[in-house]
């Protein structure tokens, strides 16, 4: 670093792009970025409660980038999941807990929840997840998000057969 040379203002550079690099390596081709753009980052200030904070975002070069059938499969993956875990699932559990008392019917409105509307929605949308890297060209199992699903259906596996 130069004698002399400013410390408090550093400039920076920010990206955001939808397509991972095929490497980490910093010689790696990188597709495309979906916005970009410089910022300042001052180290002199100190932020305290009264400290105003700049909220004018910087300017963004607009990026006409195609949204592809894959980026769909993603968001129809995200979607079935989240519904089908988020609503479905819970809506059956709620039946059960709160109509089996004073009605016959529960058993059946809370299979219908979970066997008719969750497991389809939810089997679905896990399908999705392994076309979309099949569709990208990806490697299967590379990360965490695609091996957790395959941990969590063998260990239900595992705690059913110990159950019977």
């Amino acid at each position: 670093m130069e004698e002399g040379a400013d410390l408090s203002a550093q400039p920076l550079i920010y990206a955001i792009g939808g397509i991972r690099p095929k490497s980490p390596s910093p010689d790696t081709h990188v597709t495309h970025h979906i916005t970009a753009g410089p910022l300042t980052l001052d180290l002199t200030k100190t932020l305290s409660d009264n400290t105003p904070v700049d909220s004018t975002p910087a300017p963004v070069e607009e990026s006409n980038v195609p949204f592809t059938s894959r980026n769909w499969l993603i968001v129809a993956h995200a979607t079935l999941l989240s519904l089908g875990f988020l609503v479905f699932l819970p809506l059956g559990s709620l039946v059960a807990r709160w109509t089996r008392s004073y009605s016959p019917a529960w058993f059946k409105t809370h299979r219908l929840f979970n066997l008719y509307a969750s497991l389809p929605v939810i089997l679905g949308g896990w399908l999705l997840g392994p076309l979309s890297v099949w569709k990208a060209g990806g490697v299967h199992l590379s990360d965490s998000h695609q091996v957790r699903p395959y941990l969590h259906y063998f260990s239900d596996r595992l705690a059913l057969t110990s159950l019977s």
